[in-house]
């Protein structure tokens, strides 16, 4: 489609032990959002008479911005429970901030889910999350993934925005992980932005139990 954006950043956490096997953990995140509107790939009956248009192609259809965001939760054995807020703090680093207006508010998630071993060497999870905000309409997911030998994962996900996710990783080691995941949206909208990829790679440090958490 004619809307291309591209995210990278830098996710930190610590988890403190509150309790025997529940954690608490606290996390920040650090990223940079590009966006670019093609113009030559939109269709217009008249675009000299579009203003719209005409004001993207004087003040430029790419726009760069920094966002920090930030999460709270506890998790142990068999759950987890997180409150997230996203675009904690922005700031615009150059083009066209009329493209992204709508991204102006913060955005709250309520993260849960439950993990069981039904089968030796299995392990699943299934979880929900709500997002919402000022500037769009709350979404809500729901998720499963299934582990197995506690090193290779598969998952699929659907939010209410007729969105699909799959998930798939590898836990390398007890300090490396490495995951990516393939978001389609089937909607009106499709044609403007269809689908999107996300690889992460995560790192471990100071696991002195080598423990591999399912989170």
């Amino acid at each position: 489609g004619p809307v291309n954006q591209l995210e990278t950043g830098i996710n930190m956490a610590v988890h403190v032990p509150v309790s025997f096997r529940t954690y608490l953990s606290l996390g920040l995140a650090n990223g940079i959002n590009s966006t670019t509107l093609n113009l030559n790939d939109l269709i217009l009956q008249n675009p000299s008479a579009d203003q719209a248009i005409n004001a993207l192609a004087l003040n430029g259809s790419n726009v760069s911005n920094y966002h920090l965001n930030a999460s709270i939760g506890i998790h142990a054995d068999k759950y987890y429970f997180s409150y997230n807020v996203w675009r904690l703090t922005r700031a615009k680093l150059g083009g066209n901030g009329a493209l992204d207006e709508s991204n102006f508010f913060a955005r709250h998630h309520i993260v849960g889910g439950y993990r069981f071993k039904p089968i030796n060497r299995f392990e699943f999870t299934g979880g929900s999350q709500i997002g919402f905000d000022q500037g769009s309409p709350t979404f809500y997911e729901l998720s499963f993934r299934a582990r197995y030998d506690k090193q290779y994962w598969a998952g699929l996900a659907y939010r209410n925005d007729l969105s699909l996710i799959i998930l798939l990783g590898w836990q390398i080691n007890s300090t490396v992980k490495f995951s990516y995941s393939f978001d389609y949206k089937s909607s009106e909208a499709e044609n403007l932005a269809n689908a999107s990829h996300e690889v992460l790679l995560g790192f471990v440090l100071f696991n002195k139990k080598n423990s591999t958490p399912f989170w």
